[in-house]
């Protein structure tokens, strides 16, 4: 039978950038100890903009209208610089700074996240989705606790709330409207999401299959097509 299972991430998902970074931050400390403050510099800095990710939803608007700040402000100190040398001055004063750490440290935060995104895996394989021509299953923890809804008259939208998140898992929102149902089903944080909403929109356009007691046959919904079968 025709089935996708659709898993959906906690946000710490998109903390990966942060875990990568570290990992190389610990292999430059060894290669590279003379330049420690370079790489935790570089450090901080990619793991605030990994934060700002995280704690503001950058919808399209919001993404173009930060993106025309920096602009504003790159402008502002090009403009500034040329009659005072404020960013040679500042970025003196930052390097000053003895901001550093050790190889161990980069490592070891390396290792906490890995065991973080272990557990977040495995949370994933015990509460996810299924979804069938015939039905929508959600199925939680190790004994299969189910909740089960009907495809049958089923709309599903597609939704990109963060474009930053969106272009670094392809991630997005799903919502599945059913009719008789107060609330829609909403699944947040979904990987790869066009590939997954591409799929469940050929699924769900698959004929149904019913069994027919009265004649002891199984009939489709809408009927097979010519050289087709059940």
């Amino acid at each position: 039978m025709l089935k996708i299972k659709i898993y959906t991430w906690p946000k710490m998902f998109f903390f990966w950038p942060t875990w990568l970074i570290s990992s190389l931050a610990a292999v430059a400390m060894l290669w590279w100890p003379e330049y420690a403050t370079v790489i935790a510099l570089s450090f901080l800095a990619a793991t605030t903009l990994n934060l700002m990710i995280l704690s503001i939803e950058f919808h399209r608007s919001v993404a173009f209208s930060i993106l025309f700040l920096l602009i504003a402000l790159i402008l502002a100190v090009v403009l500034i610089e040329q009659k005072s040398p404020f960013v040679g001055h500042f970025a003196a004063w930052v390097f000053s700074q003895k901001l550093e750490a050790s190889a161990d440290f980069y490592f070891a935060l390396f290792a906490a996240m890995s065991l973080n995104f272990i557990l977040m895996f495995f949370g994933t394989r015990l509460d996810y989705w299924t979804l069938t021509p015939n039905e929508i299953v959600h199925r939680r923890g190790f004994l299969g606790g189910a909740e089960r809804y009907t495809t049958s008259g089923v709309k599903v939208a597609k939704e990109i709330p963060d474009i930053f998140e969106y272009l670094m898992a392809g991630s997005g929102t799903l919502v599945f409207t059913i009719p008789n149902e107060s609330t829609p089903i909403i699944l947040y944080n979904v990987l790869s999401i066009k590939q997954v909403e591409a799929a469940i929109q050929q699924l769900i356009a698959a004929p149904k299959v019913r069994i027919d007691d009265t004649n002891a046959r199984v009939v489709t919904y809408p009927p097979l097509e010519n050289n087709q079968y059940a």
